[in-house]
């Protein structure tokens, strides 16, 4: 089963736990794959801002008060 963007850093997590035995080749492997999952991560934030946008009322929203 494939991972999902959300799950992907959990996998990460899980392996950088070795960092005192890692390897320099593994370090940069892992940072490769950090940059992956955020680009992967900001590509899906990207797909998804024209329906965020479409669906947000800039008028209704600019109505409701702050609290201080």
């Amino acid at each position: 089963m494939a991972m999902g963007a959300a799950d992907q850093p959990f996998k990460l997590t899980e392996e950088e736990a070795y960092y005192q035995t890692m390897s320099d080749q593994m370090a940069k492997t892992l940072a490769d794959e950090s940059m992956a999952i955020e680009a992967e991560r900001l590509q899906l934030r990207q797909t998804y801002l024209p329906r965020f946008r479409a669906a947000v009322s800039y008028e209704l929203a600019a109505e409701i008060p702050l609290v201080k």
